[in-house]
């Protein structure tokens, strides 16, 4: 191969990779973490609503709310010695307020799904849980199966916009089918009997059952079997960071059931 046949082979391969270089879209050098250490600020998306993970009474600061998600909030903001301030969102736009970057990193016992996956980043699992049925103790007996429960006699419940509103569309089809904007005060839909039964996460349910003696889980195992994580944007060196710091977490001995339990029981009597 002589000089100038090598020569036009450089040229022909420089000109295609600048030409594939220009046509890739820009990528952002500055990552989420560099851009929260810069700001000196971590913006922390709660919903309020979820007991033991976060809880705003009504007429508090969201800066005041309360919740094991929002504990190890803080803890995530002191690993970084920027602030935490906290943001309020919403299930149903929980994806839409992070898209809009109102927030860094989303914290309120949020479930991991494919849904999710596709269009942001999911930190690895704190807690596993599942889908449970919450009705009043004395209608108990009534209820040994999802089947039993998915009844054109039944009249189901669900916070609209997350996972408990997707469960009831997909497996309480048969039921009368109604929704409660509040998921603070849910539960005394089923416990005054507007609803007859509503399914949640486990840990959410077993807490309102030992809290409330009109309450019940009549079926003890959950139907489903999933992982909570934080939602995150798609940065890979943000979910590294939130990964290696959730892993000392665990290893500290802070992300036991008994304590999100505990810190749920504390919140319940202070404020419903």
């Amino acid at each position: 191969m002589n000089r100038i046949t090598m020569t036009f082979q450089y040229i022909t391969i420089s000109a295609c990779l600048c030409a594939i270089a220009s046509a890739a879209p820009a990528v952002n050098s500055t990552s989420v973490l560099d851009t929260i250490l810069s700001r000196g600020e971590l913006l922390i998306g709660v919903t309020g609503d979820y007991i033991p993970f976060s809880f705003l009474a009504d007429g508090v600061d969201i800066q005041d709310v309360a919740g094991a998600d929002v504990d190890l909030g803080r803890a995530l903001a002191a690993s970084l010695g920027v602030n935490a301030t906290f943001v309020q969102t919403s299930w149903p736009t929980l994806l839409e307020d992070l898209h809009a970057g109102l927030y860094d990193i989303g914290m309120s016992g949020i479930t991991k799904t494919l849904v999710r996956q596709q269009v942001a980043y999911l930190s690895d699992s704190y807690m596993d849980f599942g889908k449970m049925a919450v009705v009043r103790c004395e209608d108990g007996d009534k209820y040994a199966s999802l089947d039993d429960l998915n009844q054109p006699t039944v009249t189901s419940v669900a916070n609209p916009g997350g996972t408990n509103e997707k469960f009831q569309l997909e497996h309480l089809d048969k039921t009368n089918q109604t929704t409660w904007p509040d998921n603070r005060s849910i539960y005394d839909r089923v416990a005054e009997g507007h609803a007859d039964v509503f399914v949640s996460d486990s840990v959410e349910v077993l807490l309102h059952v030992d809290l409330d003696e009109r309450l019940c889980a009549p079926i003890e195992e959950t139907f489903t079997q999933s992982e909570m994580g934080f939602l995150l944007p798609r940065d890979d060196i943000w979910l590294n960071y939130v990964n290696l710091w959730l892993h000392q977490e665990e290893v500290a001995g802070s992300l036991t059931m008994e304590s999100f339990i505990e810190k749920g029981e504390a919140l319940y009597v202070a404020n419903i």
